[in-house]
């Protein structure tokens, strides 16, 4: 039991922390022979604001192994209506990234996108479409991740909600 709660504390540092974690993690699953990677899908980093309860946008994650491109494409939505937001919410982020990582040797290729911060009201966004480009016709383990980051704008200026509930 000790290695799901490693494997949950390493994880939950992803999405602010791509590198460092993802070398961290390499640590923890050479601990886990077997380990099969299809437990990933769905993985929630933030146990207590987990995307599935505040992303209702359509979206459509795709991995193109040949090219190495780790897409996240995020229909045109309205804020208000498809993002939970925590109280004190103004704005938000959408963040995705893919990895490639070799954990026999404990290496990993990672590219991150964001869009601006974009305003939490009512008026339809655009398309957004990310691209995480890691190495093409890599064999290695390919992972994507998605997530939102909140804000409030206070007197022009922007501050990350980091109450822990949502923004870790």
């Amino acid at each position: 039991m000790e290695p799901e709660i490693t494997i949950y504390s390493v994880m939950a540092c992803a999405p602010t922390a791509p590198a460092t974690a993802l070398a961290t993690a390499m640590m923890v699953f050479r601990r886990i022979p077997q380990l099969s990677l299809f437990i990933f899908s769905g993985f929630e980093f933030n146990i207590s604001g987990k995307l599935g309860t505040s992303l209702f946008a359509p979206f459509v994650g795709a991995i193109d192994r040949a090219t190495g491109a780790i897409t996240v494409n995020v229909e045109s939505f309205i804020p208000k209506n498809m993002i939970a937001a925590p109280g004190g919410t103004t704005h938000y982020k959408i963040i995705s990234a893919g990895a490639e990582i070799d954990f026999e040797a404990e290496t990993f290729v990672e590219a991150h996108s964001e869009t601006a911060i974009l305003p939490w009201d009512a008026t339809a966004t655009a398309v957004i479409n990310q691209v995480n480009t890691v190495t093409p016709a890599s064999t290695k383990p390919l992972f994507l991740a998605l997530g939102l980051e909140f804000y409030q704008e206070v007197n022009g200026s922007m501050y990350s909600l980091k109450n822990g509930a949502y923004n870790p």
